[in-house]
């Protein structure tokens, strides 16, 4: 009279080279940030930087995640099916009025 019903099978953990989880996806970053290309003094900034950027394409829908398959993790925004690297890098003005770190800024760039 009943039919069983087939439990789901758990799905498959994600590939150890690519992770969207938030915890691991920082903790790699910590780790290593050889691609983050900003001074040590910005990199706390840098890294709340894409903190701000996980939880703002989370509640839109997307997400940031991290390639550890490369040498050194790589974050990147996934929106769809469509994927970016995202590159943090810290630019100087030169000014003989205002020595660095006050005349650099931090910019996102993200390509296609």
């Amino acid at each position: 009279m009943f039919e069983r019903v087939a439990e789901r099978a758990p799905s498959p953990p994600p590939r150890p080279s690519d992770t969207t989880d938030p915890a691991r996806v920082f903790a790699a970053l910590d780790a290593d940030p050889t691609n983050i290309n900003v001074t040590q003094e910005s990199l706390p900034r840098a890294l709340q930087l894409i903190r701000l950027l996980a939880a703002e394409a989370s509640k839109r829908g997307h997400r940031v995640g991290v390639n550890t398959k490369t040498k050194h993790p790589r974050a990147y925004l996934q929106i769809g099916q469509a994927r970016r690297a995202v590159t943090l890098t810290e630019e100087y003005d030169r000014s003989s009025t205002c020595p660095p770190p006050r005349n650099c800024g931090i910019y996102v760039v993200a390509r296609g």
